[in-house]
């Protein structure tokens, strides 16, 4: 049965029948890895936390991710500055900022309650770019 688990054979696994159709997240964030591969942006991201080691670890060398699963690692300033972002709080943008950010990969519903998106929507610091399922690309508007 571990044998029909792997990524290629999951479509003849009779437990997943009712699911083939359904999107999964990882074939969505790998969507999301491929737009920002193929256009060669996207150096410094932030994302949702859960999404952070996959995308660190896709995309790398040739990416940054803000914060991802290795929590111990990162000291406390850097968790507040994570929270202010995640919630869309007053200085949200300039740590983005001050990090160079050039990538925002959004969960929607997420990041809409969060508080997060509605600025990054009204911003005209960033343009949506991709969406693949709930992960959605806004990319820094450089100024000409």
């Amino acid at each position: 049965m571990s044998l029909l688990s792997l990524p290629g054979l999951q479509g003849h696994n009779p437990l997943l029948a009712g699911r083939r159709d359904a999107p999964r997240l990882e074939e969505q964030l790998e969507e999301i890895h491929r737009f920002l591969a193929d256009r060669n942006t996207g150096h410094r991201i932030f994302c949702r936390f859960d999404w952070g080691e996959y995308l660190a670890w896709s995309l790398a060398p040739r990416a940054l991710v803000f914060m991802d699963g290795r929590s111990d690692v990162f000291p406390d300033r850097v968790w507040d500055e994570y929270s202010a972002i995640t919630l869309g709080q007053p200085d949200w943008q300039e740590i983005l900022d001050r990090y160079q950010v050039d990538a925002l990969v959004l969960d929607v519903e997420y990041h809409a309650r969060s508080g997060l998106l509605p600025h990054v929507e009204s911003s005209p610091r960033w343009r949506r770019s991709h969406q693949a399922g709930p992960a959605v690309v806004f990319l820094r508007n450089h100024p000409s």
